[in-house]
This record gives C-alpha cells, sequence and structure tokens, in this order.
C-alpha cells in the first residue's frame, strides 16, 4: 500500500541514479531498474500515467540495444500492461497502442525464445487482454491456456492465471455457463495445491461473487 510505496520509491530511485552513473541510462539493467520504478508505481501506488511515462522511458531507452535484447521485450510488456490499468476500451488510442505493442512482443518471443517459452506464453496472455473483439480475446485465450496446460502442467499459477483470463474471455462472449465453470475448477486446484494463494485467489473469487449475486 502507501506505507510500502513511500519506503520503495526513494531505494528505486537511487537504485536507478546508481545504475546510471555506473553503467549508463541505456544499459539493460538500467532499464530493468526502471520499469521496476515504473511497476512500482502501479502495485503499491495505483499512479497509472506515472507507470506510463517511466514505462515509454525505458521503451525508448531500449530502442537503442540489440531488436532481440530481451530488455526491448520488457520495456513492449510494461507499457501495455500499464495501459491495461488506464484504459479497457479495445477502440480507444491508448487500447490501440496497448494492442500493437502486445503483438510485437508475442511475435518477438516467438522468434527469440521459441513458441511454447513461458515468456511466450505471458505474451500470448498479453495480447489476448488487449484482444480488439471479445471473440479474438477468447481465441487467443484459449491459445493461451492451451499452452500453459502443455508448459506446467494443470497445478502451476502460471495456467491457473491463464485459466482465469479465459473464463473473464468465455464470461466477455455471454458463455456464463463455461466461464462459471472455470472459474470454479480452478478455485478449486488453487485452494488445494498452494497455501499461499495470494492475489490470485481474489482475481478467482470476485467474479463469481458477481456471478452469484
Amino acid at each position: 500500500g502507501a506505507s510500502r510505496y513511500k519506503e520503495s520509491k526513494p531505494i528505486l530511485e537511487e537504485a536507478l541514479a546508481l545504475h546510471e552513473r555506473a553503467l549508463g541510462k541505456n544499459d539493460p539493467d538500467t532499464i530493468r531498474v526502471l520499469l521496476g520504478l515504473s511497476w512500482s508505481h502501479i502495485t503499491l501506488s495505483s499512479q497509472f500515467e506515472k507507470a506510463v511515462d517511466l514505462a515509454k522511458q525505458a521503451l525508448s531507452r531500449s530502442e537503442t540495444l540489440h531488436p532481440d535484447d530481451p530488455a526491448r521485450f520488457r520495456a513492449r510488456e510494461q507499457l501495455s500492461l500499464a495501459y491495461g490499468y488506464i484504459t479497457r476500451s479495445r477502440t480507444d488510442q491508448r487500447g490501440a497502442e496497448r494492442r500493437r505493442l502486445a503483438q510485437e512482443n508475442l511475435e518477438f518471443a516467438r522468434r527469440v525464445f521459441g513458441p511454447e517459452h513461458s515468456k511466450t506464453i505471458s505474451a500470448l496472455e498479453n495480447r489476448g487482454l488487449a484482444g480488439a473483439t471479445p471473440q479474438e480475446s477468447l481465441d487467443l485465450m484459449n491459445e493461451c491456456y492451451q499452452l500453459a496446460l502443455k508448459h506446467w502442467g494443470p497445478k502451476h499459477r502460471g495456467t491457473l492465471r491463464a485459466q482465469r483470463c479465459l473464463a473473464e474471455a468465455y464470461s466477455n462472449t455471454g458463455e456464463r455457463k463455461k466461464s462459471e465453470e472455470l472459474f470454479l475448477s480452478g478455485l478449486e486446484t488453487l485452494r488445494a495445491n498452494f497455501s499461499r494463494q495470494g492475489r490470485l485467489l481474489l482475481d478467482y473469487l470476485w467474479p463469481l461473487g458477481w456471478f452469484y449475486s
């Protein structure tokens, strides 16, 4: 919350300044710290516009690196995710930019990491969240979930996250029964296999509350 943000912000800012002096502004490790600062604005303070600004800086810096440098992947991913906290629209300018970044990252991941790598699954999930239509999101999330099952199996947090996104995609296309089944089975798996369920548990519970309200 706010107290953690107040504690971590000066530490991250100091780390960024040290990296910039020692390694330069465009070094991949410096960019990683800058992205961490961006993420802290999302997770600890809900300052989404600031998170977008910092992610844009990171992306701009990463463009000086080799086209296949993973720092470029991380910067595009962060900016796309940050846009997702600001807009849920599929058609406004930021929604379109979010989708473009997610598509570029998916193509990058498939080329650099391979079609079934964990980073590719993550990129596919992000692309599905940014789908141009509910049906496109559903198709992409189906693909993401099947890859996650193959890569991790049904009891991994990555698979459960993909299952939760697929359940929401079914809900958005009006397939409530299928959505509910996925939410309930994922919730059962989560509770049976993880003593610390954290944010993922909340992500499963609140849609079910909406179903039964």
